[in-house]
């Protein structure tokens, strides 16, 4: 649900299609070649990691939506 949440926000604010980009990046593994199984595990996630301008973004809407849903983690204390 979160997760879900989190990539609609990621749609709505950068005006990107996630599911579009998913099923062109399978599209062209299998152009390379990959395995149908190693396409299947390829994820949103590995979507937003092939750009540098999502990743900023997806971290920012993970952290609006951490404040929004009271999530505190301090991450200075390792």
């Amino acid at each position: 649900m979160l997760r879900t949440e989190s990539y609609e926000l990621l749609n709505k604010r950068f005006g990107v299609d996630l599911h579009r980009r998913l099923i062109n990046k399978r599209r062209k593994m299998a152009e390379e070649g990959v395995s149908e199984s190693k396409r299947e595990k390829v994820n949103n996630l590995d979507v937003i990691q092939d750009d540098k301008k999502l990743i900023e973004g997806y971290v920012a809407i993970v952290k609006d939506m951490a404040l929004k849903y009271g999530i505190s983690s301090d991450l200075s204390k390792n």
